[in-house]
């Protein structure tokens, strides 16, 4: 460089004035034309619009870093601008999205659900005699659970027992696993259950009933609190021999089902023993 001479520099942007987004676009066209700015640098500050014209939010990780023309700018913004979102921002709106959704399903499994009242399959079933009136009567051993978080109360239970074309009602319900019994006026069942012994007997105004030799299938009902219509919780398929139900006829014992696990069906079996193993106490 020699004495007098002149340096001018020329800086492609400065400080400026105003709301970048008030810029006319054909001004940010020429100042990208004449490389003042960088096409990134028109997406983050000058904002511009996608091919359809129709999308608000366009994270730049969309547009192809290769493409540094006016012509490709042009093809992919057309005219007008839209304001543009950091794809963190986008991150983070979708992670609240699917925490809100998180936390909405969580409060209804535990909350608002209502669930049911299920009830496994039972160990044993036995046909006994409650006394002293030698009433007729079922008891069977299960686990019963509610999917609700709350759990469900259960009001009555009751059975139907089928044999042939013939169906015998069981109204009278009583549980617990030693005597007395509890007279079965509603029970709390929580999600992770509560097994016991189920009893199950005719009323007194009930037409007479007799364990007579054949195949018996067995529905277990219960009636849930706030619902309408008694649940089908359980049908069991028995067969009672003639020789078992003549063994009974008198009163003195009873049959039990017991599940075989590997014969997957139920093992009937002469019971006996002391006769206060069948009383029924209110």
């Amino acid at each position: 460089m020699n004495t007098n001479d002149v340096i001018q520099v020329m800086t492609g942007t400065g400080a400026g004035w105003g709301d970048p987004l008030e810029r006319p676009l054909e001004l940010v066209k020429e100042d990208l034309k004449n490389g003042y700015i960088t096409l990134e640098q028109a997406n983050r500050y000058y904002s511009l619009r996608d091919l359809c014209g129709m999308l608000a939010v366009y994270p730049r990780p969309h547009w192809p870093a290769n493409h540094q023309s006016l012509e490709t700018l042009n093809y992919i913004t057309g005219p007008g601008r839209v304001t543009m979102v950091e794809p963190t921002v986008v991150i983070s709106i979708v992670v609240s999205f699917l925490s809100l959704i998180v936390s909405g399903l969580t409060a209804w499994l535990t909350l608002l659900r209502k669930g049911t009242v299920k009830m496994t399959q039972p160990s044993l079933v036995a046909f006994a005699f409650d006394l002293p009136q030698g009433t007729p009567k079922v008891f069977l051993r299960t686990l019963l659970f509610s999917t609700a978080k709350r759990g469900r109360v259960v009001e009555n239970m009751f059975i139907k027992m089928r044999r042939s074309e013939s169906v015998q009602a069981f109204s009278m319900w009583g549980y617990g696993d030693e005597p007395p019994l509890v007279v079965g006026g509603g029970v709390y069942v929580p999600p992770e259950g509560m097994a016991s012994y189920h009893h199950f007997l005719l009323r007194d105004d009930q037409t007479p009933f007799e364990f007579l030799p054949g195949e018996y299938a067995i529905e277990v009902y219960a009636s849930i609190l706030r619902q309408k219509s008694p649940l089908l919780l359980y049908r069991i398929q028995l067969s009672l021999s003639e020789q078992l139900a003549t063994a009974i006829v008198n009163k003195e014992a009873g049959v039990i089902f017991n599940w075989g696990p590997e014969s997957g069906q139920y093992l009937a079996h002469l019971m006996e023993g002391p006769r206060e193993r069948f009383i029924w106490r209110s």
